[in-house]
């Protein structure tokens, strides 16, 4: 993980800031050490979360379960760090 990666304080300060994630979110991603740092979907704009029996994620890119369950943890994501990307980035997403 790279120097840019977010921060305990600043992922939850994400989740504050994005309308729709939940506040069991932040708390069930902190119990779970093994998690830590979190997944890439923690603060991309293309995830989903959603607590049914358990939170979990789903990736609009993927079209996929991309934490919870039996998915595995996404660590790192070329899809996350193109939409994070600033507007001036040359970057373009991949549709």
């Amino acid at each position: 993980m790279g120097k840019d990666d977010p921060n305990l304080a600043d992922v939850l300060a994400t989740f504050e800031q994005r309308p729709g994630i939940m506040n069991e979110l932040a708390a069930v991603m902190h119990e779970r050490k093994p998690l830590v740092p979190f997944p890439a979907c923690a603060t991309c704009p293309a995830s989903l979360w959603y607590l049914d029996q358990e939170l979990a994620c789903f990736c609009k890119v993927r079209k996929d379960d991309t934490w919870g369950g039996r998915a595995a943890a996404v660590r790192a994501c070329a899809e996350r760090e193109t939409l994070l990307a600033p507007p001036d980035s040359d970057e373009q997403p991949l549709r």
